[in-house]
């Protein structure tokens, strides 16, 4: 249990499991997470999953632990292509363990004296709290079993039992952008405003750290294996632009190009707001974060992720979506691209925000 410690039944403990496909689960469970200890000061929370220890801010009432209460998608090196055999095998594999890792969890949370359990979003979190005796909050605008639905269509007793996972959940809180079919399984659904981060620090204060000068700040927000190459040559192709990386590959590529770290006195939505353009895929929280900016984003398609014509439909009201050919992409031509999305007007309407202040205070209401 990582030296987990045990918490008197008298303050309040969340168990908060997230998947671990992609940082956009944990950053905007961080969020909630949040909000929730400025409601409940005396709660612990408990973050267990398969998301990287680093991405859940240090909290003396927070801690992190690894477990495996789902199962993605397979990516590409890039992240850019879903290999949907590999998906399948994997879930089937994962799937054959699935009663022996939900007694596991539940004698998990009986230890931990936890007294609920919410979930962004694996599905085996839902009967692990059933087995313990408590109740579960599902937090997504999709479920797995929709995701994989396409790539396991010859085997549709994989997505039943993902199914039958969720169905375990007493809400679900569904999140904008989302897709109406295959949810029916949760028996309560409540729609919450957009998740996204809320800036600590001016935008001055953030292109000043950057000594962005006037200069276009522009966010390369990839994980993955990134093209170098790609973006050295984007970079010399731009050079009154200023980029920035958290790769530490990257760094020195260019003279125009900042590596920089992501902490607690500079968040995810600083440098988004702080951006006048974001390089990267249709990921829920980045498009969330850009939306909620008015920050555009020059996207890379993505190929099988099924959520990605909603998303792209959906965000689109909000901000700037400008779309790069993966070709473009790989030989580092963006700047036409980079051009075209920060001359477009940034659309009027703004997304109803404050998903995370809402999902907290429901959360809270059911302690």
């Amino acid at each position: 249990m990582l030296g987990l410690p045990c918490y008197p039944d008298r303050l309040p403990v969340i168990a908060y499991y997230v998947s671990g496909h992609g940082y956009g689960h944990a950053i905007r469970s961080n969020e909630v997470a949040r909000h929730l200890l400025r409601l409940l000061p005396d709660a612990t929370i408990l973050f267990r999953g398969g998301a990287p220890a680093w991405l859940f801010p240090p909290h003396p009432r927070i801690h992190v632990s690894t477990a495996q209460l789902d199962c993605g998608v397979a990516e590409s090196p890039d992240a850019l292509r879903i290999d949907a055999a590999a998906t399948v095998a994997a879930l089937r594999q994962f799937l054959t363990a699935r009663r022996q890792i939900i007694r596991e969890e539940a004698a998990f949370l009986q230890s931990q004296k936890a007294n609920i359990v919410v979930a962004d979003i694996p599905y085996l979190a839902g009967p692990a709290a059933h087995a313990a005796g408590l109740s579960s909050i599902g937090i997504s605008n999709f479920t797995w079993n929709w995701i994989i639905e396409p790539f396991a269509e010859s085997e549709p007793e994989l997505t039943t039992r993902i199914r039958d996972g969720y169905s375990r959940m007493e809400t679900l809180l569904r999140l904008p952008f989302f897709h109406h079919e295959g949810m029916e399984m949760f028996p309560e659904i409540l729609d919450m405003p957009l998740l996204a981060g809320q800036p600590s620090r001016s935008r001055e204060s953030v292109r000043h750290e950057f000594h962005a000068h006037g200069r276009p700040l522009v966010w390369i927000a990839l994980r993955g294996n990134i093209n170098a190459a790609a973006v050295q040559r984007a970079a010399s192709s731009c050079p009154d632009t200023l980029f920035l990386t958290t790769d530490s590959s990257l760094d020195g590529l260019a003279g125009n190009l900042r590596l920089f770290r992501i902490a607690d006195n500079l968040t995810v939505s600083d440098v988004v707001a702080a951006c006048d353009a974001v390089v990267g895929k249709l990921g829920y929280s980045l498009v969330s974060e850009c939306v909620a900016a008015k920050t555009r984003l020059v996207m890379i398609p993505r190929t099988g992720f099924r959520e990605d014509p909603i998303t792209e439909t959906e965000a689109s009201r909000f901000t700037v979506l400008e779309p790069m050919p993966y070709e473009d992409y790989l030989t580092g031509r963006w700047r036409s691209y980079l051009d075209a999305a920060l001359s477009r007007p940034v659309p009027h309407a703004s997304a109803p925000l404050g998903g995370a202040s809402a999902c907290a205070r429901f959360i809270a209401s059911r302690l």
